[in-house]
Order: structure tokens, then C-alpha cells, then sequence
């Protein structure tokens, strides 16, 4: 789940320290990365939040079947089926429409706009 959370946050951190505009467009270059900090570390901890729960507590019952299987092969089987897991918490958007991958890229885009939204900033 770390590699998982820190590949989002690398992209999301890109997004938020490079915004449109700075209101006012002469901040000081401290005061902007002070800023970017601030809502990049609000964001991690939502993140954390938002995987635990679509990685973890919504799929239990998946996690429970990935590790039961046994014997010959069964390494393999449980590969496919963690892969699986998260194929379905955190689908790759990709060149075709996926409503699960549009999904989740609203739900990480949410955690974000509101962390920007509760440090004073807009999120367009």
C-alpha cells in the first residue's frame, strides 16, 4: 500500500505545486512551497485513508480468498487474484473509458480539491 499511496501522491503533488495561477501572482516563492507543503501533506493523509478503505475494507472478503488458496500453483493463483484487487481499487486509467478508473480518479481528485479548498485555494 506505501508504493501504492506514494505513486499517487508523486502525481497529485505535480498537480498541486503547479497551479494556473497564484493569487497574488507575486507570492514569495517560500510562501508557495510552504503552501504546496501544507496541502501535499493533508493530501498523503487522506490519501492513506481513501486506499485503506478501497484496498482493505472494501474488499476483505477478496484479500480472504487471494491467501486461502493452497498446494501446487497456488502462488500464481493468489498473484491473479491480488492483481485483481487492485485492478478493481485502483484501475490504471487508460486510452479507453473505464467508469471504474474514472471513478477513482474522481475520488483522488476530490481528496484534493478539498485539501487546496480548506488552505484557501480554488480548484478548477
Amino acid at each position: 500500500m506505501a508504493d501504492f499511496i506514494a505513486r499517487l501522491i508523486e502525481h497529485v503533488t505535480v498537480v498541486i505545486s503547479t497551479p494556473l495561477k497564484w493569487v497574488p501572482e507575486d507570492a514569495p516563492e517560500e510562501m508557495k512551497r510552504q503552501v504546496v507543503s501544507e496541502i501535499t501533506s493533508e493530501v498523503h493523509a487522506e490519501l492513506h485513508a481513501l486506499a485503506e478503505s478501497r484496498l482493505f475494507h472494501e474488499r476483505v472478503k477478496a484479500w480472504s480468498i487471494a491467501y486461502s488458496h493452497r498446494g501446487t500453483g497456488s502462488t500464481r493463483e493468489r498473484a491473479r487474484d491480488i492483481e485483481a484487487i487492485y485492478e478493481q481499487a485502483a484501475p490504471i486509467p487508460g486510452e479507453m473509458a473505464d467508469p471504474r478508473a474514472s471513478e477513482f480518479v474522481a475520488s483522488v481528485l476530490k481528496v484534493a480539491q478539498a485539501a487546496v479548498e480548506r488552505k484557501g485555494g480554488m480548484f478548477e
